[in-house]
């Protein structure tokens, strides 16, 4: 069975701030954090969709 998965950008920030609640704050973190956000942002569509098997 695949399921679809749907990533905004607001979606990737509000996962970004989750897992900062449970991660160290690095730099090294916190750069792929933000070239990840760049990167779904740099799309330039509304939304990114992964086929994930389940």
């Amino acid at each position: 069975m695949k399921s679809l998965f749907i990533t905004s950008p607001n979606e990737v920030k509000r996962q970004i701030r989750d897992m900062k609640v449970v991660s160290s704050n690095t730099e090294s973190l916190n750069k792929f954090f933000h070239d990840h956000l760049q990167f779904v942002k740099g799309l330039n569509v509304p939304s990114v969709f992964f086929s994930k098997e389940c």
